[in-house]
């Protein structure tokens, strides 16, 4: 089914013309084009109805089961959605996830408005939580009981946190990450610039710690109800049998692993072929090689040798990790 800008696709559907409604399943596909900013919604299945309160056609779709969206400026996770057409309103429920560039946010419940096929704000609440990845274990979290967040040019501007707000925000002195801060606050408000977390302003009776880096223990490192879910972003999506992909870079500062395969046909099988495996950023780790022929992992990168909480220097993890926070503060040195 295709109406105006919005289109249906899908391997089975049902189409009554009589109450102009339409219900597409198995591989459920809709896609709303406006330029640059053309929207996919996949999901097990979706429906389209008419508003009834509105006798020109306005749309009401509702997406269910393992919803993702693509659009370059905003991703999103959920298990059902509601798009209002008249109201240009979304309402994702089921576990919602949003990613808009390096920010990721979460909540029991989220709502988005729209103006003009433009992100205009967004409303969460219960436990609402925004994460951005600072290096490969650091993370700045800000938590609160809802948030409304405010869109300028498609990107996020300012986000409003109301109730039980508490947040750790991590200070960075010639991008070098030197401590953390780690603060309680009521109410509080946080600017962004080019997506990115700038300043938080907190606007009733803060109570705050700043733990020097070296000092800040494990248990106070992240929030209660933190999860990272970035392995779950929709960065591609089919249309016609052809899948496009959101490029994004593979080399950048919060890289958890990279490796190269290589196979050598003329080499006996135990040694032809090799896994040249690094932990950490790519320009700063060491390739080790780990052949096919291994009986088990060496110890530096084994499991349970150390974990995301707790400091070892018998793991290759956390060595490269620490060598590389050293290298961001003369980068441009350390780095040939």
């Amino acid at each position: 089914r295709q109406a105006q800008n919005m289109t249906l696709k899908g391997n089975y559907g049902l189409y009554y013309r009589d109450q102009e409604s339409a219900m597409v399943t198995d591989s459920a596909l809709m896609i709303q084009v406006d330029g640059a900013d053309t929207m996919y919604i996949h999901a097990d299945t979706l429906r389209s109805e008419q508003h009834p309160d509105f006798e020109e056609e306005s749309r009401i779709l509702r997406a269910y089961y393992k919803v993702k969206i693509f659009r370059n400026d905003l991703q999103v996770m959920c298990d059902s959605l509601v798009y209002v057409e008249a109201d240009s309103v979304f309402d994702f429920f089921g576990e919602p996830v949003i990613w808009s560039d390096e920010n990721q946010l979460t909540a029991s419940h989220i709502r988005i408005f729209m103006v003009d096929q433009q992100l205009e704000r967004m409303f969460l609440s219960g436990v609402a939580f925004v994460a951005s990845q600072k290096d490969s274990v650091s993370f700045d979290q800000m938590r609160g009981k809802e948030m409304t967040g405010y869109f300028k040019d498609n990107k996020l501007d300012r986000i409003l946190v109301s109730g039980n707000g508490q947040t750790i925000y991590y200070a960075i002195d010639q991008e070098l990450i030197v401590g953390a801060n780690k603060t309680v606050c009521s109410d509080l408000t946080i600017y962004l610039k080019d997506n990115k977390i700038s300043r938080v302003v907190y606007t009733s009776q803060p109570d705050g710690t700043y733990y020097p880096l070296s000092l800040l223990p494990a248990e106070e490192a992240l929030l209660s109800d933190f999860k990272w879910l970035e392995q779950w972003r929709p960065l591609t999506w089919e249309v016609n049998g052809v899948k496009y992909v959101n490029d994004r870079s593979i080399s950048t500062q919060q890289t958890g692993f990279s490796f190269v395969a290589q196979s050598r046909s003329k080499l006996p099988n135990p040694i032809g072929g090799v896994l040249w495996f690094g932990v950490d950023d790519t320009y700063s780790t060491v390739y080790v090689p780990i052949y096919c022929g291994i009986r088990e992992v060496p110890r530096p990168f084994a499991v349970g040798n150390g974990d995301f909480k707790h400091f070892t220097w018998e793991s290759a993890f956390w060595v490269f990790n620490f060598v590389s926070n050293y290298a961001y503060s003369r980068y441009k040195d350390m780095i040939k």
